[in-house]
């Protein structure tokens, strides 16, 4: 399988491609979508491929993830006052999702091609066992949708799938989001199953501000389909004091559909999964040194996969992912 670096402002990581800060500028209808000058002077909307064998930049055409056509809600957005940062996060049963606002400019797919795919920080291996790597992970990207595949060869290891959608945009902080994909397990969990289980399904979409502040604004979530787990089936969303439950689901094989609504420069975040919303879930949170000083946005999804105990093998973990939308408002 080609290999190649990944390079996200974190230090180098073991991938799909490179990234690089590429200028990129597209018309649609006689529209320039310009996401604005916002802090940088720099081209404001940047993505792209590099080659790790030439070095040379690989632009790839993104005329399928632009989709100028996308339903459109009224322009302007009304805040309730509960539902702005510093109160905690809101479990109401009945929380509506937030409005949304016309959006600049949308990316949409149906399946996650050409998404980064790097091991996250979620791993274990089994005393004895090669640490996990790049090779423990792969995304199949089919025709309309992705499978994200975890311990693919069921080594006694904990792997980390971490697929995500990067874009450099100076004015990403001072942009309205709103993200939206679908997902499932595409196998039964089960005590029974030992060759398909799992330990989470995650994802987000987060905000890094590299040439300010130095903080990363975001929302998350996590479902929890380990089935020996006392706390499977738990929803939690990720918040400055960790994650923290916010409701349970059964692990079954159906669609579910999460959104994401994140406004850094208001601290406004919200995540709905089918239509269940909890709001006040904005966090920020200082990194490391190591990361860059871009201005960028990514919308993640992310597996990770049983932890082996003393087992000298482990489960497989897929999730299928697909009709994936990005509005920049």
């Amino acid at each position: 399988m080609e290999r190649r670096q990944f390079l996200v402002g974190v230090g180098a990581l073991t991938g799909a491609a490179v990234i690089n800060r590429l200028a990129l500028a597209r018309e649609v209808s006689a529209l320039r979508l310009s996401l604005g000058a916002g802090r940088g002077a720099e081209s404001d909307l940047a993505l792209g491929l590099v080659d790790d064998e030439s070095g040379q930049p690989e632009i790839r055409s993104v005329d399928s993830m632009w989709n100028p056509g996308a339903e459109l809600a009224p322009v302007g957005i009304v805040v309730p006052e509960g539902l702005r940062a510093g109160g905690g996060p809101v479990f109401e049963p009945d929380l509506a999702p937030l409005p949304r606002k016309a959006p600049i400019a949308v990316l949409s797919g149906r399946n996650l091609d050409e998404w980064p795919v790097v091991v996250g920080d979620g791993i274990h291996a089994a005393e004895g066992e090669a640490p996990v790597g790049s090779d423990d992970i792969v995304t199949d990207n089919l025709s309309y949708h992705s499978v994200l595949r975890a311990n693919v060869e069921r080594r006694a290891i904990m792997a980390h799938n971490i697929t995500y959608m990067p874009v450099w945009a100076n004015s990403a902080l001072d942009r309205h989001h709103f993200a939206r994909y679908r997902f499932r397990l595409p196998h039964e969990l089960t005590t029974d199953n030992r060759d398909f289980s799992a330990q989470t399904i995650e994802g987000g979409l987060f905000v890094w501000d590299g040439a300010g502040e130095r903080l990363e604004h975001g929302v998350g979530f996590q479902w929890t389909v380990n089935p020996w787990s006392e706390k499977y089936g738990h929803l939690k969303i990720w918040t400055k004091e960790g994650w923290l439950q916010a409701g349970h689901l059964e692990a079954d094989r159906e669609w579910h559909t999460v959104s994401f609504t994140l406004d850094p420069a208001n601290q406004l975040g919200q995540i709905c999964l089918d239509d269940h919303c909890v709001g006040n879930v904005y966090t920020r949170f200082e990194k490391p040194d190591s990361w860059g000083s871009e201005i960028s946005a990514r919308l993640q999804v992310e597996i990770i996969s049983l932890d082996p105990g003393n087992g000298s093998t482990a489960p497989e973990h897929q999730a299928e992912v697909r009709d994936w939308v990005w509005e920049w408002s």
